[in-house]
């Protein structure tokens, strides 16, 4: 029988065994009905971390470095079994056939009949955990077998031990531990479901418990200044080590920074979405009509898009501003700092897109800039090529964190560190448009 959506709180568990001829009790597998509360544990102890972490790691640590490494931390690995590595001892023994009706034993004789022991061991990778709990679905029925993690193992197993009496029939026994390793994989199906549905969800409750924290700390300092009373620091604040996980390769966090927080201005995400829409539009615009601008170098191009920009924004987009270590295409200030920046580049190949991402990451000073490349091709017949090759120009980076998901066609945005401070992340959203005469 199949249960699901938890309807076991209403069923008294029972074990009916698959070995027909077996003759004692045997463990199995799958028996602990509390398999949703070891998700809900893993939870509790992510927020338990988050809130252990020092006030200044939360608030100036990248938001995604602190989720990947969460993550990578309590992710559940789903199971799997490697048949291929099975063994199996078998050895004579007395068989306790107390349980068995069928036989007869005079008084005062012990009930035991010769027979043989099989122990079977399946090497498995994964969390453990799954498989001694109760998935969300189950049958009536549970697997029998024990977890084992023994250096003389190789590891993590799956021990079968069955028990039979010598005059049970050899394929008979061979049925039965086949239909048990049949059951064990139809449990794992529903467990491993069940680890991959919380692991999909994993990383927005990781970031949903970060962001709240961030909260309240810029809630209480806030509160700080508004008293004009200084808080005192804690000179035994807990620091932040990782700790690895079997298995896993935890992405670690940069150390706790020694400087005091401080907020730094900038353009909201919807700001950075409208300038996009604005250079979208204009680059469409002159797609349309490649020959008015395929003779044109990048600085013309540019001075199209910096004409567009002035009508969104007040003339305060300039061109050729000179910055940090060099002078950027178009740049939009808000406080006396770049808000946004941007640069326009005639595609010559990947290795001059490399350095025109160097160009830029150079002119940015200041947190979680928001800045974009545009790309025109004016050379290239195969415009397709170079669409392809763009993502590699991207991931191949030295600075290259991670690639957000765009559905735009001849657009990626991705995440780089700065060139001066790792806790600083930029973002990048680069455009190609295609000027070729056809």
């Amino acid at each position: 029988m199949l249960i699901s959506a938890r309807s076991y709180h209403h069923i008294v568990p029972t074990f009916k065994t698959l070995v027909s001829q077996m003759v004692f009790a045997p463990s199995h597998l799958f028996d602990n009905y509390e398999g949703q509360s070891v998700f809900g544990e893993i939870i509790h102890s992510i927020g338990v971390e988050i809130d252990r972490l020092p006030k200044s790691q939360i608030l100036q640590t990248p938001i995604e470095d602190l989720v990947e490494h969460f993550y990578d931390r309590f992710v559940v690995t789903p199971v799997t079994i490697h048949s291929e590595l099975a063994t199996q001892d078998q050895e004579e023994t007395m068989v306790d056939v107390s349980r068995d009706r069928n036989r007869y034993f005079s008084p005062g004789s012990e009930p035991r009949y010769p027979g043989t022991r099989i122990t079977i061991c399946y090497p498995f990778t994964g969390n453990s955990r799954l498989l001694q709990t109760t998935p969300s679905t189950f049958f009536s029925t549970h697997p029998i077998g024990e977890i084992s993690n023994s250096p003389t193992l190789g590891g993590w197993v799956i021990v079968v031990t069955v028990e039979y009496t010598i005059d049970t029939n050899n394929q008979r026994i061979a049925d039965d531990v086949r239909r048990n390793f049949d059951l064990i994989q139809r449990y794992l199906e529903f467990a491993n479901a069940d680890a991959m549905s919380f692991n999909g969800q994993l990383k927005a409750r990781i970031r949903d418990r970060i962001e709240s924290r961030k909260t309240r700390l810029k809630k209480n300092d806030g509160l700080a200044d508004l008293m004009g009373i200084p808080l005192r620091q804690n000179p035994n604040a807990p620091t932040f080590n990782p700790v690895g996980i079997e298995r896993k390769i935890v992405k670690p966090l940069p150390p706790v920074p020694t400087a005091a927080y401080e907020p730094e201005p900038g353009i909201t995400g919807d700001q950075y979405e409208h300038i996009l829409s604005v250079i979208r539009y204009v680059g469409i615009s002159i797609e349309k009509t490649p020959g008015t601008f395929n003779g044109m170098n990048e600085e013309n191009i540019r001075d199209v898009i910096l004409a567009h920009l002035n009508g969104h924004y007040n003339g305060v987009a300039t061109g050729e501003a000179f910055r940090k270590r060099g002078k950027t295409d178009i740049q939009i200030d808000q406080d006396g700092k770049s808000a946004f920046v941007a640069e326009c580049k005639i595609w010559t190949g990947a290795k001059t897109a490399s350095q025109a991402i160097d160009q830029l990451l150079g002119y940015l000073t200041w947190r979680d800039c928001k800045a974009s490349l545009i790309f025109f091709n004016t050379k290239n017949q195969t415009f397709s090529s170079i669409q392809e090759k763009m993502p590699d120009v991207f991931q191949n980076h030295p600075l290259f964190k991670r690639a957000i998901p765009n559905s735009e066609p001849g657009e990626w945005r991705c995440v780089f560190k700065s060139q001066d401070d790792e806790l600083r992340e930029v973002t990048i959203h680069t455009f190609l448009f295609d000027l070729i005469v056809k």
